[in-house]
């Protein structure tokens, strides 16, 4: 089986996370956007709806409500997700150097990602302004867990080579 070091383990655990949450935030994006331009909006989009009269209009609804799904998602990933990339990074480092690619993941953390992705399906039947404000939020916390990854990468790989 393929083996790599402790370090490039860690990397590719950051990198699928980043993959992800480059995929959820456009994707995100382009919800919001879509629901600032349908017609019916009135009726359907109840976020932008709800903020449109504090904010002066439509598009600043739409860039506020952005706006505040990115910073959840910032401060998701600080927080929540930085206990889990670091409940990862140390079981990754228990494991004997190198390591079998297969032992990227627990089980019990497949059964994680599998139930997210139940929930993402679950979310298709939100408005779209609230299934855009979900995705922006989990992309960027994504984005923001694999950056933590890539962090503790750099600082194992500067470890290793002392």
């Amino acid at each position: 089986m393929f083996k790599v070091s402790h370090t490039t383990l860690v990397v590719v655990s950051g990198l699928v996370w980043l993959v992800v949450g480059s995929i959820l935030l456009p994707m995100g994006v382009n919800f919001v956007v879509e629901a600032l331009l349908r017609e019916n909006a009135s009726l359907s989009h109840p976020v932008l709806n709800f903020l449109t009269p504090y904010v002066g209009g439509k598009e600043q609804s739409a860039l506020v409500w952005m706006g505040l799904a990115m910073l959840v998602g910032f401060f998701k990933g600080r927080r929540l997700f930085s206990k889990t990339v670091q409940r990862s990074v140390d079981r990754i480092l228990t494991l004997p150097d190198p390591v079998s690619l297969r032992q990227i993941y627990t089980p019990g953390y497949y059964l994680l990602l599998g139930a997210m992705m139940g929930m993402g399906i679950a979310v298709r039947f939100l408005p779209q302004d609230v299934r855009g404000g979900v995705d922006n939020a989990i992309g960027c916390a994504l984005i923001n867990g694999a950056a933590l990854y890539f962090r503790r990468a750099w600082s194992l790989y500067r470890r290793a080579s002392v």
